[in-house]
């Protein structure tokens, strides 16, 4: 899987083509060639699928080992556009926008979790630096070699307990992830009713129940309001927005933000 930068720069070129003029299927051919240099080859699997005719959803699929579940978000946002119209430029730049919170999220718990593996080895590492200042002879005897190989055996046990006492990253935040592909959504100019009954076929993880009480009838901001967990959470930024007016793209962004900036910061106290 690619990296998330590069991942984020493709999708800003595609809508840079988009914007260019390009209808979605040349844009998507065109791909290759403005794309990062890590990316071109599975852009050009792209292009050769789509030359033989097939359907741009599913010649999509091609890019899932590059670009995670994120192809799945463009085959959405492209299957949206042409049903509903609206600015696919100005989706895709969304979509972008959230896969680079993303990567800033995962850098920012990596580079936390390496700084406590660095401390941690340079601790373990110390004595070595003494070794220099003991007796040659006395080294080299049994009794040396003994303190050697205990010592060696305990600075790697110690190194295997550090790493499992370093927390690991906090897993992909999947309510986080609907929001930002919902803001990038709407960007786009469907409403909420037609960007929420489309993503709830790509996340039914998340928008299982929901999807249900909207199946009884619930507008879609009470249906996530009332489904509890961290959804609900999701709902009740929709409900603050809609009865404040504020701009409900701005207010998804921010949820979503603030989401990933609290679990950096859980994984920052635990490392700690």
């Amino acid at each position: 899987m690619s990296e998330l930068g590069p991942r984020a720069e493709a999708v800003r070129t595609l809508a840079a083509l988009v914007r260019a003029g390009s209808d979605p299927r040349s844009a998507l051919q065109r791909w290759r060639d403005e794309a990062p240099q890590e990316l071109r080859r599975s852009l050009e699997r792209l292009d050769r699928r789509l030359r033989l005719g097939e359907a741009t959803s599913f010649a999509l699929q091609s890019l899932e080992d590059e670009f995670g579940r994120d192809a799945a978000t463009l085959a959405t946002a492209l299957d949206l556009n042409a049903r509903l119209g609206g600015d696919l430029a100005a989706t895709l730049d969304g979509i972008a926008v959230a896969i680079e919170s993303r990567r800033v999220a995962a850098d920012e718990g990596r580079a936390a979790g390496a700084a406590a593996r660095l401390s941690a080895r340079l601790v373990v590492g110390l004595p070595l630096a003494f070794l220099p200042l003991a007796p040659t002879q006395r080294m080299f005897d049994l009794a040396g070699l003994v303190t050697i190989a205990v010592g060696a055996a305990l600075a790697g046990g110690g190194m295997l307990w550090i790493a499992r006492l370093v927390p690991p990253l906090p897993p992909s935040d999947r309510t986080a992830d609907v929001a930002e592909l919902l803001a990038a959504t709407l960007r786009g100019g469907p409403s909420l009713t037609e960007a929420l009954d489309a993503i709830a076929d790509l996340s039914p993880d998340v928008l299982a129940r929901p999807r249900r009480l909207r199946r009884l009838g619930l507008r879609w901001s009470e249906a996530l309001h009332r489904s509890g967990g961290e959804v609900a959470e999701l709902g009740a930024a929709i409900v603050v927005a809609e009865r404040e007016g504020l701009p409900l793209v701005d207010a998804l962004r921010v949820f979503a933000m603030r989401r990933r900036a609290d679990a950096t910061r859980a994984h920052r106290l635990a490392l700690r």
